[in-house]
């Protein structure tokens, strides 16, 4: 219950502060980006693979072009660290700033590539907040959705049609979803 009032009393904080306009030109973006979900990964202490709980935390930024009041295009890349593996992608961001008189929610989505766990497509859209900080700086706050596969290579062997245990490489891709909760400045 005491959660749910101060998530009540943040949002209004939040409702009743305003951020500065994005102003055409330069923009750029240096966020805490903390990701959990499901994930698999393989355990050296017992050697058998495991479908847990994974929890990323790192730091990301972006770089780019506010082209209007409204939209920014930039690109950036990211640094992840979770038990036991990691996230590095580098990836294009598009950001939609709206502002209905002092509410100023914001949506962003980016899309590129990470080069972990065998490379990968790397999706990430988020909806947040933008309070004012300082003149020239606003601070950040969003939820959204990790999208990260993750390839696995291994060898079968086949028999049979007049092959006597060949051996095939296999590629195996998954996608898991993880819920991210960023925080973080722009200037």
């Amino acid at each position: 219950m005491k959660k749910l009032i101060l998530f009540f009393v943040m949002l209004v904080a939040f409702a009743s502060t305003y951020a500065r306009e994005p102003q055409r030109g330069y923009r750029g973006f240096i966020e805490w980006d903390n990701s959990f979900g499901k994930g698999d990964w393989f355990s050296s202490a017992d050697g058998e693979d495991k479908h847990d709980d994974l929890l990323f935390i790192g730091l990301s930024t972006s770089h780019g072009y506010q082209i209007n009041r409204h939209s920014y295009v930039g690109a950036g890349f990211m640094l992840s660290l979770g038990y036991p593996c990691m996230m590095l992608p580098i990836f294009a961001d598009y950001r939609y700033d709206i502002s209905f008189g002092k509410f100023t929610p914001y949506a962003d989505a980016r899309i590129g590539y990470s080069f972990s766990d065998g490379g990968s497509v790397y999706f990430s859209p988020t909806v947040g907040y933008r309070i004012n900080w300082r003149r020239k700086a606003n601070f950040n706050i969003g939820i959204g959705l990790t999208l990260c596969g993750q390839t696995d290579e291994y060898s079968e062997y086949i028999s049979g049609n007049g092959y006597e245990n060949k051996e095939i490489i296999v590629k195996d891709h998954k996608v898991f979803p993880r819920f991210s909760l960023r925080l973080g400045f722009d200037f």
